[in-house]
């Protein structure tokens, strides 16, 4: 058998190689002959059941030497595209036994193929169970999320691929064979909600949603002990803004890998609300009626209120008390607004009434997820309004926040997302 360079192995992986490595192939595969071609049809079988044990054994060996020898076997046989991906994947991994224990532990989950039910099974990293994995496997390496993304993006990225929206009720069909793809429900499935507390290396909570990262929340000072009562807090909030946003309709970029796009804040993007059911007089008419959307809603409504009774109040009033100067103040100046807000909401309401509730009582909870992380929400404030000022807090026409307790000659000044005591 011919050998090769490993020079040349290497550059196996580049475009311009790959396309006279092709051309090669195609003069190659020009040579007649019936017979010819039936012997050398049985010798690749046996070859490829060779190559293809090979491969397996050189996958979960994670041994790039060996990858490297099975594409020198692909070559041989002019299957020079399948040659290329293999000296690719072996490049990958070259490189990625250069990088750290815990690097190359993610790489390796990234690259191998395992065996499930007999079928061999790669890293898809369009499942978002795959990346919940993924990111739990970093946690415990001691990993960070933004590394253990990096790794994913560069070793096994997700395809571009065509979005495409289907209404409620409509089916996607294969105009192939006529057969239906996908039938779009009326009624979606709730989404599934993870929040992963912060360690060293990653001072942040994250959210996960249906497995995919959504929202990076930065905490504030806080013990081993508070910080499990914080995450509590927040994955409580984090599931009662779902019900929010479900009774919205609201609707979050996504990139053309269908990723979602986190803003400068780290949450998702929102890009505008559709809110389905109806309101008004006839919407209370209607939400009596089972099976029907308004009858949907009206319960989320009902049940947005449950969750957010006086437990789940005081949870969230004890978590910002154990906070920096200031935090307390306005986790109850919220928390206040919140409970107005969430009172005045009614499913009969017309469809702007309803809306503009529910946006203000989206925009609390959002601060109070600040809040139970144990840091100021500045940026979402209005200093000046009755409310913050009431309390103590006032912002200077140059844009500085201060506070002063009632009642105490102290005063603060916020900085950052705390409040440092002026001298």
């Amino acid at each position: 058998m011919a050998t090769f360079s490993r020079g040349f192995l290497s550059q196996l992986g580049q475009p311009a190689m790959s396309q006279s490595l092709f051309n090669l192939g195609s003069a190659l595969g020009s040579v007649p002959g019936a017979m010819k071609a039936k012997r050398k049809k049985e010798e690749e079988l046996q070859t490829n059941k060779s190559i293809a044990a090979d491969l397996l054994q050189a996958q979960k060996s994670l041994d790039p030497d060996a990858m490297f020898e099975v594409s020198e076997q692909l070559i041989s046989q002019g299957r020079f595209d399948d040659a290329q991906k293999v000296a690719s994947k072996a490049l990958e991994l070259q490189e990625g036994q250069k990088l750290s224990t815990g690097d190359r532990a993610i790489v390796a989950r990234l690259l191998s193929t395992t065996m499930v039910n007999g079928k061999p099974k790669t890293f898809d990293p369009s499942n978002p169970k795959d990346i919940e994995g993924l990111y739990n496997q970093a946690k415990a390496l001691g990993v960070s999320v933004e590394r253990a993304k990096e790794l994913q993006e560069k070793f096994a990225p997700i395809k571009e691929r065509k979005l495409t929206q289907v209404t409620p009720g409509s089916y996607l069909i294969d105009e192939s064979d006529g057969s239906v793809v996908f039938k779009a429900e009326f009624k979606e499935n709730s989404p599934t909600y993870k929040v992963y507390e912060p360690s060293e290396k990653d001072p942040n909570f994250r959210v996960f949603t249906n497995g995919v990262l959504t929202e990076t929340i930065p905490v504030g000072d806080s013990d081993s002990e508070g910080l499990k009562k914080r995450m509590s807090g927040i994955a409580k909030l984090v599931g009662i803004l779902g019900t929010v946003d479900t009774l919205l309709g609201t609707q979050y970029a996504v990139n053309n890998k269908g990723e979602p796009v986190l803003n400068e804040q780290g949450s998702r993007t929102v890009t505008g609300y559709d809110p389905s059911g109806f309101s008004g007089l006839g919407g209370y008419v209607v939400s009596k009626v089972p099976g029907t959307k308004t009858f949907v809603r009206d319960r989320l409504i009902k049940s947005l209120r449950a969750n957010l009774g006086l437990e789940s109040i005081a949870e969230l009033k004890a978590l910002s008390s154990t906070g920096s100067t200031g935090l307390g103040a306005v986790s109850n100046i919220e928390l206040e607004a919140l409970q107005s807000a969430l009172a005045a909401l009614d499913v009969g309401m017309d469809d702007d009434s309803q809306r503009e509730s529910l946006l203000k009582i989206r925009d609390h909870m959002i601060r109070l997820k600040k809040t139970a992380a144990g840091v100021v929400p500045a940026d979402t404030i209005d200093w000046n309004s009755e409310a913050y000022v009431a309390q103590g807090f006032s912002k200077s026409a140059s844009g500085i926040v201060y506070y002063n307790t009632p009642g105490d000659e102290k005063v603060y000044r916020l900085s950052g997302n705390k409040f440092i005591e002026l001298n």
